[in-house]
């Protein structure tokens, strides 16, 4: 049996009759420089050792005998790879031959994923918190919202026969002015230009009312819905009412300087978790009005494109560089101030599009602007 070159590993040493010598920059940066002598008598290919103050355990590797010494090749056991971590070993530490160092960044690939996985499971349960509390607010918001629907039809209806009378009033003035005058005298509290400019505004704002609580009304409903994405399964779900959901819920975020627009075709229902995808749109939106400094345009829209139904989110704001679309869906990663983004949006809508056996794409440019595309496979027949 062929034995490897210790020349291969990075750990190794040499044992004679005096002492321990030549250790590897590796081991002595892990053991520092210890009496190695009497712990490697009678050791041989495939013994174990422990070393160093906290007891790495290394495996004998490799022997080759020289005379009157000895030249050793370790390498730690798996479960000694975070003691090694602790005491400072890098992967600059390691030999490039060594097998060791395939290992050990993988280990390092799998650690860092292990701590954004945490983080994300971190963030999730704040928003999942977030989600608990939006729904109690929204239970709260629902009861008084139906009493305002409610008071405003009276209203509407007790008004109608206020303004036919103010109407009639009007009329008889332009006819006959002194029957309003002797009316006047009688006690009659009359201003027929304030008369004219209520009757004149009353239908606007009546509109307005109902127009701003059937918003309210939405956006109740889009909370809800947001917040128990659980009790949202796979289900066949129209996209074009997710896009409408996730529009009414970033509003305040693009309302002040961007104007948003939708160019929503009929397309066919898709496999979906409305919640989901609804919290993806948010997330895009919001990042494109974001990109908005002072002001532009956000266009939503959507349409069949071959065997999949299509959603994009474009924007007119500043643009990305080729390097950072490159890196917009790893986890963490954000071009925000501290503070602003958790760098997880896009990571987290990737994950749910991946879920659903779709994909999102993006098109970016300094200057010209950014798109997201979202793509839905449709059931094959």
């Amino acid at each position: 049996m062929s034995v490897p070159s210790t020349q291969l590993f990075s750990f190794s040493f040499r044992s004679t009759e005096q002492g321990c010598s030549d250790l590897s920059s590796a081991l002595e940066k892990v053991i520092g420089a210890p009496q190695l002598h009497e712990q490697t008598q009678g050791l041989d290919v495939g013994a174990t050792i422990e070393l160093g103050p906290v007891g790495v355990e290394f495996f004998v590797i490799s022997k080759v005998d020289e005379g009157q010494s000895s030249t050793f090749a370790l390498t730690p056991t798996s479960s000694s790879l975070p003691a090694l971590r602790e005491l400072g070993l890098t992967d600059a530490d390691l030999l490039d031959s060594d097998p060791l160092k395939g290992y050990w960044r993988e280990f390092e690939r799998l650690e860092t994923e292990l701590a954004q996985r945490g983080n994300e499971l971190m963030h999730s349960e704040r928003l999942a918190s977030l989600g608990t509390l939006a729904a109690g607010v929204a239970h709260e918001i629902n009861n008084p919202l139906a009493y305002i629907k409610s008071n405003l039809m009276s209203l509407e209806g007790f008004l109608n026969p206020m303004v036919r009378t103010v109407t009639s009033l009007l009329k008889i003035e332009a006819q006959a002015e002194h029957q309003i005058e002797n009316l006047i005298a009688l006690g009659l509290e009359y201003d027929a230009e304030e008369l004219g400019f209520i009757l004149e505004d009353l239908d606007d704002i009546l509109a307005d009312l109902r127009d701003g609580s059937e918003r309210i009304v939405t956006i109740v409903s889009g909370l809800r819905q947001f917040s128990h994405p659980s009790r949202n399964a796979m289900v066949e779900t129209d996209l074009n009412d997710a896009v409408s959901v996730a529009v009414e819920l970033s509003r305040n975020a693009f309302k002040y300087h961007a104007e948003l627009t939708t160019e929503l075709s009929d397309i066919p229902a898709v496999k979906a978790n409305s919640a989901e995808i609804t919290q993806v749109l948010v997330n895009l939106i919001v990042n494109a009005s974001q990109a908005i400094k002072e002001s532009g345009r956000i266009t939503v829209g959507s349409r069949v494109d071959g065997d999949a139904v299509e959603l994009w989110v474009a924007d007119t704001g500043e643009g990305m560089a080729s390097e950072l679309v490159d890196k917009i869906f790893t986890p963490f990663f954000t071009t925000k101030p501290v503070g602003e983004g958790t760098g997880l949006g896009l990571a987290i809508s990737k994950r749910i599009m991946a879920e659903h056996q779709g994909s999102i794409s993006v098109e970016s440019a300094p200057g010209a602007g950014t798109c997201f595309r979202l793509r839905f496979p449709l059931a094959s027949e």
